[in-house]
């Protein structure tokens, strides 16, 4: 099988979840004896395309694109159309992008060959952001259903920074792509007509896609196994809590967190928040940031920590960090919602609680900090979970090869 993977966004080393589970799904392909292609694109000054292809365990080409030239979308559709024809593929999978994914798929409006959206977040279901989050909370309206609502909604909320000239990536594809007009609507619905299948990482994902296609492929993210191994046993006198991600983002939820902890250390003081980034805001030294982390260090974070706490309280798409900690053998407590509630069986790997509920999310912390037994047997359970559900061997062989690219 020949496969061509376009992503617009692609990094390696990671920059998050969707450079991972494009470079695991890729390796295991070729591993598989399949042949692979990876499309990407460089624009200067922004997180995109930073990576080496002679340096990855699988063929890829990338062209470098000034965005602000009018020439922008025929290059790119140049670069596309001819390496594709070169390729020739069974199937092309258009991957991580954001306000681009409908305009490059209409590129290929009279190829015949099938093409599958991979959806890692709510990207073309929102124009505010990736999160589909409002007012401190998940946002009901989706740009598919209430489409000038929701295009209001992007226009307000990025004035500031095209005013300002701030230009990161979303809002580089929201110019190109012109999503802000009336017109984008058309061109996603003419887009969705030539996709054939839409993979989601989850249940919650799924629900809203399936409103708008019948082809819903739900693919959950995995874990490298080889990489996230056995936890060392820890015998940590001050047990350590983790939350990674960026904790500084209200919807991952680390005021629920911090709350809970803070009112817990009124009955005991034998632990600590560990976190990542390096938040400038002052709290109490109990609790710790340790800054961005390289991708091949994580391992060793998450086997020196007791629990790890996935507190979100957007619609996680699915929580790539609750996966990679319950992997070396670590109970995961986790809002129940979006994809975290799939993951985490409660009262075995861990536990769920209502997003934002810190009485219940602080009594599952003294749970697990009073109890050992638990908390190891727990741990035991998740790794054993992971090893035969989530391996990327296992991710791939059973959801790509046998009912997707079959």
């Amino acid at each position: 099988m020949k496969i061509c993977f376009i992503d617009l966004l692609f990094n390696w080393p990671p920059r998050g979840g969707a450079d991972v589970d494009v470079f695991n799904v890729l390796k295991e392909l070729t591993k598989n004896k399949h042949d692979v292609l990876l499309l990407s694109i460089t624009t200067s000054n922004q997180n995109r395309g930073v990576f080496q292809p002679e340096e990855l365990p699988f063929p890829a080409k990338k062209i470098t694109l000034d965005y602000s030239s009018n020439q922008f979308l025929l290059i790119l559709k140049n670069f596309l159309l001819s390496s594709v024809s070169t390729f020739q593929p069974d199937w092309i999978i258009i991957g991580d992008s954001f306000f681009l994914k409908p305009v490059i798929t209409l590129f290929f409006e009279n190829v015949s060959i099938p093409i599958i959206w991979r959806q890692y977040a709510y990207e073309l279901l929102c124009q505010k952001d990736i999160l589909k989050f409002l007012h401190n909370k998940p946002c009901p309206l989706d740009y598919l259903s209430t489409h000038d609502t929701c295009r209001k909604c992007g226009l307000y909320h990025q004035k500031r920074k095209i005013l300002n000239y701030e230009i990161n990536a979303w809002l580089e594809e929201y110019l190109i792509a012109e999503a802000y007009k009336s017109n984008y609507y058309e061109k996603l619905i003419n887009a969705l007509k030539k996709v054939q299948k839409i993979i989601v990482f989850s249940d919650a994902m799924a629900k809203v896609w399936k409103c708008y296609h019948t082809q819903i492929v739900i693919i959950p993210g995995g874990v490298d196994t080889k990489i996230f191994q056995t936890k060392k046993p820890t015998k940590n006198a001050i047990k350590k809590i983790f939350m990674a991600g960026r904790v500084e983002d209200f919807s991952k939820g680390f005021h629920t967190l911090f709350k809970a902890c803070n009112k817990l250390r009124l009955k005991r003081d034998d632990f600590e928040m560990i976190c990542t980034g390096g938040w400038i805001q002052e709290f109490p030294d109990w609790v710790k940031f340790i800054g961005w982390l390289d991708y091949e260090e994580l391992p060793n974070i998450y086997s020196n920590m007791d629990i790890c706490i996935v507190p979100s309280i957007w619609e996680e798409p699915f929580g790539l960090v609750a996966l990679e900690s319950m992997a070396v053998g670590n109970p995961v407590i986790a809002s129940n919602i979006g994809g975290l509630k799939t993951t985490i069986l409660h009262g075995e790997t861990g536990f769920l609680f209502p997003p934002g509920d810190t009485e219940t999310l602080m009594n599952y912390i003294d749970i697990l900090l009073s109890n050992d037994n638990l908390r190891n047997e727990m741990g035991h359970k998740s790794q054993k979970h992971i090893l035969e559900n989530y391996s990327w061997e296992q991710i791939v062989k059973q959801y790509y090869e046998k009912n997707l690219i079959k």
